[in-house]
């Protein structure tokens, strides 16, 4: 009953491995195909305001143009793969999710290498490129994987300390990295990690769908906002708004999300200064 997370250099044998994984545990397996389109979560936060202002655009056509926002994709990012984690039994491959999910028990986070000279071998055959080809190719897309991380969560993907495990495939065989991660979590992880970690992950994820909300509502430049959501239903909005008819307007909401029983508001009205930025 795990969470497992896994990155990996172009070529390194880390999709394979993640693959692999899948099949022998019977793991759900996700990788960017998933994460990159907009969850189920925040399409739903969304709908929320499609009906607000009969004369404003529908806000889901209004996705690819958030989309294009640094702190929306982010947000949309996370509370999508808090959404799938919730699942429980995943395999996420890349797009942060080590990060993302960092401090949740029931986490496994794996960083999957291989030696320079084995990943170009594998993709000049897999590609049908020369060496310095597929080495110019495995440079190019390392370099995107890193820039990625570092532009949203402000890490290097090639740290080490993110990991729980390191496992070069140049010196373990496949099979016996899948088995031997298979072994860690089946007798390391139980119930009782399962259950704290389903509590964190619930409240992260009703936390970015407070964020969309301020998304949908428009209220991104006269408002900021931080949300925390405790284990009792309570949601606490803590920041500053620009008038009392846009707080009244996000505490409705607010009020919207399900999850949410009871709402503290600690919202301040003023002008935000530019400085904040």
């Amino acid at each position: 009953m795990a969470i497992i997370t896994i990155s990996r250099p172009y070529g390194s044998g880390g999709t394979l491995f993640a693959q692999e994984l899948a099949k022998k545990t019977n793991y759900t397996y996700i990788d960017k195909n998933y994460c990159a389109i907009v969850g189920e979560e925040v399409k739903h936060c969304l709908t929320y305001f499609e009906h607000e202002d009969e004369t404003a655009p529908v806000l889901l056509d209004r996705i690819s143009e958030l989309m294009n926002n640094r702190s929306f994709y982010k947000v949309n990012l996370l509370a999508t793969i808090y959404s799938l984690a919730l699942k429980n039994n995943v395999i996420f491959v890349g797009r942060g999710a080590n990060i993302i999910l960092q401090g949740v028990p029931n986490v496994l986070s794996l960083q999957i290498v291989g030696n320079i000279e084995d990943r170009v071998k594998a993709i000049a055959e897999l590609k049908n490129l020369s060496y310095d080809d597929a080495l110019k190719l495995i440079q190019k897309m390392d370099n995107e994987k890193r820039k990625f991380i570092e532009y949203y969560f402000d890490k290097n993907i090639f740290d080490p300390t993110l990991y729980h495990f390191v496992i070069n495939l140049s010196y373990v065989p496949l099979n016996n990295a899948v088995d031997t991660i298979i072994d860690y979590v089946n007798k390391y992880f139980g119930e009782e990690d399962f259950k704290k970690s389903e509590s964190i992950l619930k409240n992260r994820l009703i936390e970015k769908k407070a964020e969309v909300i301020v998304f949908g509502l428009d209220l991104t430049q006269n408002t900021k906002a931080n949300f925390t959501m405790r284990d009792d239903g309570t949601l606490i909005v803590k920041g500053m708004v620009s008038s009392e008819n846009e707080k009244n307007r996000l505490i409705k909401a607010l009020e919207n999300i399900e999850e949410v029983k009871k709402i503290e508001d600690n919202l301040k009205i003023g002008i935000l200064s530019r400085m904040i930025y």
